[in-house]
């Protein structure tokens, strides 16, 4: 795609007068009338962020206002220690009440033994965000297409070289391939309801390697309570959602929501006009309990498109519809049952350049667990059972069906902390494969517990990249671009990971860090291989290849009082440090970091504070390393945040320093931007 969009990639002349020319429209989109306004309140906000120290939303539960939010809030979630996932008899309901509610994992697979990397959205926010996307950029080993929901898609790759990550949401798959020319492999996580996200895991013990695994829902701690959040800012983004939750007598919990977003984009042609609405109930039976959740995403979007090659004209309209039916029960406080279904159905159509492409993707499926508790150990096993097919497709409907049992132990021995499991994988794609995993931690003591693991996994199929087919037509770029088609390839193999990671958790009260070295073997790695004829035909297909590599990663959080901050990084080295047509992997190294701060002042329950971020990538797409731009970057964003009783207003001032920069070539991520925003609380 680089000799299309740079076909003077040895002189730069194209790529000079690309710039150039996007060089006078950023400036005109920033100056012009409509936002003299807003680059005055930026102006401001930045003085006000730099001496107030601000940066992401803010902080944990143990700074919280002491007023009737505090009562509500469940322990602070954003902690570092990697500790196993204990079932306590005392998460179980008694016979008069729902609350607590039972805590037993959704299933065998989704028991975890992982970092919570975000608290629930029902107390502080950690981050600077405005979706899903922005609450993992803490996440030293993810590269995020782009980091917020505004204009376009939000896609969590792992440093860009791999098809993209593992994707659940309450531990159940969550296949949503959005439709871009040309085409992007990854899930556009904008399409998960921020309004009921209460917490995502990354790299869960679940039987899948580097995953996110979004915790989506009913409050954890069954509140009563809801609120309101309004917010806007640059490139006519607005946003607000109303959320309603409480409790029916003693047996019956249930919640509503509703949110929607909107922006004409920083992009040419990038307008995004997206909601949710979301529900649930759930009900005590005996000494188990009944759920059911239902949400569904609608949004139109304008599209970028061939690398602004030709006129930016393609349009995206996309719902999701999403269902799941949840039962957990116990027994004698040892037994415990949990059973989960799931029906999810993604509809989608792209226009421009050509009729209409339709597509249609749905999965369905069941999964259940039983275990047994112990003193010493806890037995677990179960299964789980997905259909996934695609529809409005030339040629039959196809479908896949998986299905994978599963055995798990967890204990201590001595001051050894042991967590096997092994499970078995088949599906008509891959067939069968054998996916163990094992977890040793060994207690130096209190606060130091190094640790070894081994983990297999597969991803789950992925029918777009087997069966999906788009192809445009009458392009005339003479030479550069006459014709794009996308051709899926049904011999394609999902990955097949191997890793072995060693490490070290600490935890010294008010400091807490993990740092580890990882070996990681991605057999049937996902790559899109571009071709083009004499008369600029363009063709892309994936394909596999093996990749493997070694990453070294750290991270470290510490609070005192009011001020807390962490900071996060990775680095890599691959076997081979390009792909098979000479293009370079790429970035090398990731890295976050985070100074909050938040105090009460003057008068009782009210609270002044904020907060300050940064990103930083070294240099990445391979078609920017191609393209000359080989440059590192580091985006500082912050955030002022006064507080009263139930009233939160935020102002947040994101990319400070007006960075110009590229995280997916040759779309720029937009200049200095001020929002700003506001919550209220109230109860019954």
């Amino acid at each position: 795609w680089t000799t299309l969009a740079n076909p003077h990639r040895g002189n730069g002349i194209w790529n000079n007068s690309f710039n150039q020319q996007y060089r006078d429209f950023r400036f005109f989109i920033t100056y012009n009338q409509q936002d003299l306004e807003t680059n005055r309140i930026s102006s401001t906000a930045g003085s006000y962020l730099l001496a107030a120290i601000i940066s992401a939303t803010s902080l944990s539960a143990q700074v919280a206002p002491p007023d009737s939010v505090q009562k509500i809030l469940p322990p602070a979630g954003d902690t570092l220690a990697v500790s196993q996932s204990q079932i306590d008899e005392s998460q179980i309901p008694s016979n008069d009440t729902l609350f607590p509610a039972i805590s037993i994992p959704e299933s065998l697979v989704a028991e975890t033994l992982s970092t919570e990397i975000a608290p629930t959205i029902f107390h502080d926010r950690i981050y600077l965000s405005k979706g899903p996307a922005d609450e993992i950029k803490s996440i030293a080993g993810i590269f995020m297409r782009s980091p917020g929901p505004v204009g376009s898609p939000a896609i969590p790759l792992e440093y860009l070289n791999v098809s993209d990550l593992e994707i659940k949401l309450n531990g159940l798959p969550f296949p949503y391939q959005g439709l871009y020319r040309p085409y992007v492999i990854g899930t556009d996580i904008n399409t998960i309801p921020w309004e009921i996200l209460n917490s995502i895991e990354w790299n869960p013990r679940n039987g899948y390697i580097d995953g996110l695994d979004f915790q989506v829902g009913r409050p954890a701690d069954n509140s009563n309570r809801s609120d309101i959040v309004i917010d806007r800012g640059g490139y006519r983004y607005d946003a607000a959602h109303w959320r309603f939750f409480r409790p029916f007598g003693n047996k019956t919990y249930a919640y509503f929501t509703v949110g929607f977003k909107k922006s004409g984009g920083y992009l040419p042609n990038s307008n995004y006009d997206a909601f949710h609405v979301t529900g649930g109930v759930s009900r005590k039976i005996g000494n188990g309990e009944l759920s059911m959740d239902l949400w569904q995403h609608k949004a139109k979007a304008k599209q970028n498109s061939f690398d602004y090659l030709t006129s930016q004209i393609s349009k995206q309209k996309r719902t999701v519809d999403r269902g799941e039916i949840h039962y957990k029960t116990s027994r004698d406080g040892r037994y415990f049952l949990s059973i989960a279904g799931l029906l999810q159905k993604n509809f989608q159509t792209i226009t421009g350049y050509t009729s209409p492409r339709d597509e249609n993707y749905s999965v369905g499926g069941v999964q259940a667990a039983l275990s047994d508790s112990t003193s010493e150990r806890i037995w677990s096993g179960g299964f789980e059972y997905y259909r996934f097919s695609i529809s409005k497709i030339a040629g039959p409907h196809p479908f896949i069906s998986q299905f994978e049992p599963s055995v798990r132990m967890r204990g201590n021995l001595s001051s050894i902390d042991y967590d096997l499991k092994t499970a078995y994988s088949w599906n008509k794609v891959d067939n069968g494969a054998i996916l163990p995993s094992a977890k040793l931690s060994y207690n130096i003591n209190e606060r130091q517990k190094p640790f070894v693991e081994l983990l297999r996994s597969r991803r789950d199929p992925d029918l777009n990249l087997l069966y999906f087919n788009d192809n445009v037509e009458g392009l005339n770029l003479s030479q550069r671009l006459h014709s794009y088609r996308f051709i899926g390839n049904q011999t394609l193999s999902m990955p097949l990971t191997s890793q072995v990671t060693a490490g070290l958790e600490s935890d010294w009260g008010q400091v807490n860090s993990i740092i580890g070295l990882s070996l990681k073997r991605i057999g049937s790695q996902i790559y899109l291989v571009y071709s083009k004829d004499s008369l600029a035909n363009v063709i892309v297909t994936p394909t596999n290849f093996d990749d493997r590599f070694l990453e070294f990663f750290a991270k470290a959080r510490a609070e005192s009082g009011p001020i807390s901050g962490e900071v996060s990084g990775a680095y890599r080295r691959w076997s081979k440090r390009f792909f098979s047509d000479d293009l370079e992997k790429g970035p090398a190294a990731l890295g976050f970091a985070r100074l909050s701060y938040l105090k009460e002042y003057f008068i009782r329950r009210l609270y002044l504070g904020g907060s300050l971020e940064a990103r930083f990538s070294s240099r990445r797409d391979y078609r920017s390393i191609d393209a000359g731009l080989t440059g590192s970057y580091a985006i500082i964003s912050g955030r002022f945040e006064f507080r009263y009783k139930d009233l939160t207003i935020w102002l947040s001032d994101e990319n400070i320093l007006n960075t110009a920069y590229i995280t997916w070539w040759p779309y720029y991520e937009s200049p200095r931007n001020v929002w700003v925003g506001m919550m209220w609380d109230f109860f019954d």
